[in-house]
């Protein structure tokens, strides 16, 4: 019995010995956030003096936040003193800090299998199928909603790996502004996410109705006008746009897209334009094919035109003679732009790469004022197929 109380009060003594060698040899401040902040934020800091478990907890967070933050909570502790208040508000940042950090949008990481995919999507979207686009690309397609837009989410897998999101609206207005109006919403929705675009675009290719805002939707429907807005982060690209564009039945629509592309797993852009090309319409009296290829980093563009026998070849025709050419990085907003030079006038034409392996062709021809035909500056739309 001895034996016990005596056990019982050396364990009594440690821990009366233990607690007071930490009242003496308390954490200070100064010496716990040397060289983990800036000097500003530091000088804000060090009113907390000798640190408690909550404060080294409070720091310790702080430490894995941006600078913005730190500096932030830093002040607010100068100000206002240390409560436990400002330590759940930290606590609740450092949470969605986390999260933001575990996926790269949605609950989606890039490089995802599409078993994986499937399991984090499955429970929130619509499935409604699954193709091999080819060897190495397989995509799945759900439809659901994004930022209150109903739409239709295809997933494209590369060698397995989840390298690129689509995102397209279904929905046909009968008012066409409200396009431009959703178009607005789902800018704001990816600005809140990824902060302030990289670029900004709003091209009148026809100005007919750009004086009159309440037809902007129309001249967006009649491919007068498009917008495109751009974000970038360090493992993504983002694009949303919003066009007007003809169906594989020859309709008008106007589809409000946005693009999501992994830097580390998407293949080159310019692999989708490679090949040669068909025009949909075999009565067409325009271009008839293109051939695209690559030549180290430059892409040359073959096309030929309707004549009698045989189809022109714009190649042979261009001033120098030669294919038309751009440069591999062209293809990565999925769009080409180039020029011809006939003797008669300049061509330039923008080439843009359309889901199902199709291609769109805006050409507009610009004739020198003194045309001895009389002809007027034209453009005109060709759509193709890629020819297997």
């Amino acid at each position: 019995m001895k034996k016990h109380l005596f056990v019982l009060l050396v364990i009594l003594l440690l821990i009366v010995f233990n607690d007071f060698s930490i009242k003496a040899n308390p954490i200070q401040v100064k010496d716990y956030i040397a060289d983990k902040f800036p000097t500003t934020f530091i000088l804000y800091l060090s009113s907390l003096n000798d640190l408690d478990e909550a404060e080294k907890e409070f720091i310790d967070l702080l430490e894995q936040m941006p600078k913005e933050t730190q500096k932030l909570y830093a002040k607010k502790v100068y100000d206002h003193g240390f409560s436990e208040v400002i330590l759940e508000e930290l606590k609740t940042i450092a949470l969605e800090v986390s999260t933001s950090i575990k996926y790269d949008f949605r609950e989606l990481k890039w490089g995802m299998s599409p078993i994986e995919a499937k399991r984090a999507e499955e429970s929130n979207l619509k499935f409604i199928r699954e193709s091999v686009d080819n060897e190495n690309r397989y995509s799945i397609v759900y439809f659901g909603e994004e930022a209150g837009i109903n739409c239709y989410i295809r997933y494209i897998f590369e060698n397995e790996k989840l390298a690129e999101v689509g995102f397209n609206t279904v929905i046909i207005h009968k008012n066409k502004n409200q396009h431009i109006s959703n178009y607005n919403q789902w800018n704001k929705f990816l600005t809140e996410e990824y902060g302030e675009p990289i670029r900004g675009i709003v091209k009148w290719k026809n100005e007919k109705y750009k004086d009159k805002p309440e037809k902007w939707g129309r001249a967006v429907l009649l491919k007068h006008l498009y917008y495109v807005t751009e974000w970038e982060n360090s493992k993504t690209k983002i694009v949303l746009s919003l066009q007007g564009i003809k169906t594989n039945n020859n309709n008008k629509q106007i589809m409000l897209m946005k693009h999501y592309t992994s830097k580390e797993f998407m293949e080159s852009k310019e692999a989708s334009f490679l090949g040669y090309w068909i025009n949909e319409d075999a009565n067409t009296p325009t271009i008839t094919k293109i051939d695209i290829q690559k030549n180290n980093n430059i892409l040359e563009i073959y096309m030929w035109g309707k004549c009698h026998p045989t189809d022109c070849d714009w190649a042979a025709m261009n001033n120098p003679e030669g294919p038309a050419t751009t440069t591999v990085d062209d293809a990565n907003d999925g769009v080409l732009n180039i020029v011809w030079y006939p003797d008669f006038a300049i061509e330039t034409q923008e080439i843009t790469y359309l889901v199902g392996d199709r291609l769109e062709v805006y050409t507009f021809t610009d004739y020198p004022p003194d045309d001895i035909y009389g002809r007027k500056d034209s453009e005109r739309y060709d759509y193709f197929i890629k020819s297997n």
